[in-house]
């Protein structure tokens, strides 16, 4: 095996000494790539002479390696079993599948070692694999433009039924619903009702017969259950946490419970790093029952794969592996991101402002990763117009009024929309503007 690794390394350095374009992508690849001492003196040689835009050939390499140990006869091999460039890419991904074979094995050998080390934890362990699993440089991955067109064509016509709609019309109007691959981000201060609009959102997804995973590191199942059943049965949730349940609030549970009990959606409190986010997201999305939708309750919660030097840098590598795990498995991820309690007033301010996304707690990469990114706000009360109508209405109805804004969509517009938060019930009603006036 060593030597047809061996031929094939040759094979590529000689298809280099015949093809300027060919010595380009060998100067491309990494050093890792390269088995033997020789073959990667070869290479930096090569890297060399493409840099300054002069022929990779017997002659210019041999004047940078010199004559020393068996290289010129090695050259001269090379030069003859690279004759002819046919097959390049073939051999180039031969080259970089023996690479990855060799990362996967020698971290194989490192985590059976580690494992046995009980200073280690078994998550680290698994992290190093992870990594090394994902290892590999590849250009295979480019896409021509009419594959490109192809793609897109074939993505139009899937997202025809793969959209998820919120519930919430106004939302989806400027949204257009939720696409696979997406990493949606919703923004608040802490009490505004994150999780309810989640589990809301959770909710209708899984009545259109989408499988939705809760990954819930604030909430148990019951809890989950209980704030689902209130908003099912009108039962105010206080009361269904209280125990303190009339005749009547019983029968409308009891109502409730069973068609609850067929909802599609799985609920995991353990998912507390993205590792293992990637391992159950795969699992359901390769499962017969497929998988919808994935919402994590939130972000800030979760543990970094690797030790990191500061919460920040935690943050920014948790969002950028949720943005792998949504597109690597074609399914939008909806994240709940807290926002710092002491940006809700500036200085000299009296009344609460709208948050922004740039607010985010150890905010790092969030910003960058979003597809789509949703700031939910309850102001205090408006001083005149359309809002403040709103405002009093759900005021009146025992409700608090709420704004959705949509401060980043990459695929559509963005823009803002009122809803009416039944917080007792754990319901959220969209408010219609129909004054025709700008707010």
């Amino acid at each position: 095996m060593t030597g047809d690794h061996r031929e094939l390394e040759l094979t590529l350095i000689g298809m280099a000494m015949k093809d300027m374009g060919i010595a380009n992508q060998i100067a491309a690849l990494p050093d890792d790539v390269w088995m033997f001492e020789d073959t990667k003196r070869f290479v930096k040689a090569i890297r060399e002479l493409v840099s300054k835009n002069e022929i990779a050939d017997l002659i210019t390499i041999t004047n940078i390696i010199g004559t020393e140990n068996d290289d010129v006869v090695n050259l001269m091999q090379a030069s003859q079993l690279g004759f002819t460039t046919v097959g390049y890419k073939q051999m180039e991904t031969m080259l970089v599948d023996h690479w990855r074979r060799r990362t996967i094995r020698n971290a194989c050998e490192t985590a059976a070692q580690r494992v046995m080390d009980m200073g280690v934890s078994p998550d680290d362990v698994a992290a190093g694999l992870e990594k090394a699993m994902q290892t590999g440089y590849t250009d295979t991955d480019d896409v021509d433009m009419k594959n490109a067109v192809y793609d897109l064509m074939q993505t139009i016509d899937e997202s025809k039924g793969k959209r998820l709609m919120t519930g919430i019309g106004n939302l989806d109007m400027i949204v257009g619903g939720f696409q696979p691959g997406q990493l949606i981000f919703i923004g608040a201060r802490p009490g505004v009702g994150k999780t309810a609009l989640a589990l809301f959102i959770a909710c209708k997804v899984a009545t259109s017969g989408k499988r939705v995973l809760f990954s819930s590191l604030e909430m148990t199942a019951s809890e989950i259950a209980a704030r689902l059943s209130s908003a099912d049965s009108g039962v105010n949730l206080q009361n269904i946490a209280n125990g303190d349940l009339t005749e009547q609030d019983n029968m409308k549970l009891m109502q409730s419970l069973p068609p609850l009990s067929r909802l599609n959606m799985v609920i995991n409190n353990r998912l507390y790093t993205p590792l293992r986010l990637r391992q159950k997201v795969s699992n359901m999305v390769n499962s017969e029952e497929g998988l919808g939708l994935v919402i994590v309750d939130y972000i800030q919660l979760m543990e970094a794969d690797e030790k990191s030097g500061s919460r920040y840098e935690a943050v920014s590598q948790i969002s950028r592996r949720l943005k792998q795990i949504a597109m690597d498995n074609k399914v939008p991820i909806i994240a709940l991101t807290q926002f710092n309690r002491a940006s809700e007033a500036g200085e000299g301010r009296t009344k609460k402002r709208r948050p922004t996304m740039a607010e985010a707690k150890d905010s790092g990469s969030i910003e960058q990763d979003a597809n789509v990114f949703i700031t939910q706000y309850a102001p205090d009360e408006p001083d005149q117009g359309f809002l403040r109508e709103a405002y009093l209405t759900c005021q009146n109805q025992g409700k608090e009024l709420q704004i959705l804004t949509v401060e980043k969509n990459r695929q559509g517009k963005t823009g803002q929309t009122a809803v009416c938060f039944d917080k007792a019930h754990m319901r959220f009603t969209s408010i219609i503007n129909d004054t025709g006036m700008r707010w």
